[in-house]
């Protein structure tokens, strides 16, 4: 447990950002050097603001220590990013999580057909289940649930990713389901026991489901994954199969545009910021950035003046809708056309 202390201190210096925390331990190798480096070596290290160096000067652990304490009593796993065990999915995605807690056994990621439920409307989680996929959301209620329990009722594996503390049960009706998951699943956080459940960290989170499985938004979506996966498990004349509408899919999509010639290229759709577009102050900002030019996200935060975990939960919330695509380096660019 003495090593895990580091990694919490550093995933809790409340300022750094996910990306922040890989740069410095690209630098240093390990948190515990992290934690022992003084204010001229973290100087050494580029892409960091010299607001995220000062707050490396607070060397307290005692809300690590707390932490761990909390994780023991409750029986928590933590899962650092140098892991062996930890998914190489997640290790690609935006952002990805410094150290995950969880409760109960998790599957292997990178070996199963691993498929994320948000919003879908296309598809049985049982039927999938069923088959052999591992079935990812997060337990919020409508058909982050169904599709939990859809799995277990087929006897399958489910994972749910949570917004919140392990121990903290939302929505409070869910705690049966809770125990369920665990028991023959897992329940995932990159939040601290304890952390009650805001608004702003399920757009978050949504980022962990969406990359972490393949989103599942229509039935191709499945057929995708299961291409990638068994490929000669895939039957008759090979066809080439739309582009889903998840993480990954629109990744893909953004690329092969990039690609393009001008003259082979599409023309945006348009997307009218006088009328009712249902987007929120900090959205609008971000687009009317990245309608400049693609960006990468420690860019928009500077240009935007926007708080890092805001312009994290408006990307991600963008991303989900269709208006911004992730490329290689972790930069934005926008998918519309804004008209004002």
């Amino acid at each position: 447990m003495a090593g895990l202390k580091y990694w919490v201190w550093l995933n809790e210096c409340r300022g750094l950002t996910n990306r922040s925390r890989a740069l410095l331990l690209d630098h240093f190798g390990s948190p515990e050097d992290v934690y022992y480096a003084d204010e001229a070596e973290y100087a050494l290290v580029e892409g960091l603001s010299k607001k995220q160096l000062e707050l490396l000067a607070d060397k307290s652990t005692d809300g690590a220590d707390k932490i761990l304490g909390d994780c023991q009593r409750l029986g928590l796993r933590i899962l650092t990013m140098q892991d062996a065990d930890y998914p190489a999915r997640l290790r690609g995605i935006f952002e990805p999580p410094c150290l995950l807690y969880v409760k109960g056994t998790l599957p292997a990621f990178d070996e199963e057909v691993a498929v994320a439920m948000v919003g879908t409307r296309a598809c049985t989680p049982y039927g999938l289940a069923k088959q052999g996929a591992l079935v990812v959301s997060g337990a919020a209620r409508g058909i982050d649930s169904a599709a939990h329990r859809g799995a277990l009722r087929a006897g399958g594996v489910t994972v749910a990713v949570l917004g919140n503390g392990l121990d903290v049960v939302y929505p409070e009706e869910n705690a049966g389901l809770y125990r369920d998951i665990a028991a023959t699943g897992a329940l995932l956080s990159e939040y601290p026991p304890g952390t009650a459940a805001e608004g702003w960290h399920f757009p978050i989170r949504n980022r962990i489901i969406a990359d972490g499985a393949g989103l599942v938004s229509e039935s191709w979506d499945i057929l995708r994954e299961y291409q990638a996966m068994y490929p000669h498990k895939i039957l008759g004349e090979r066809v080439e199969l739309p582009h889903a509408l998840g993480y990954q899919a629109r990744t893909e999509q953004a690329e092969a545009k990039a690609a393009e010639t001008p003259a082979e290229a599409e023309a945006l759709p348009a997307l009218d910021l006088t009328g009712d577009h249902g987007l929120t102050d900090d959205q609008m900002k971000l687009l009317r950035e990245l309608a400049q030019g693609e960006k990468q996200v420690d860019d928009l935060i500077e240009l935007t003046q926007i708080p890092a975990r805001r312009v994290l939960s408006a990307l991600t919330m963008l991303e989900l809708d269709g208006y911004v695509a992730q490329s290689g380096g972790k930069r934005f660019s926008i998918q519309v056309e804004l008209k004002e």
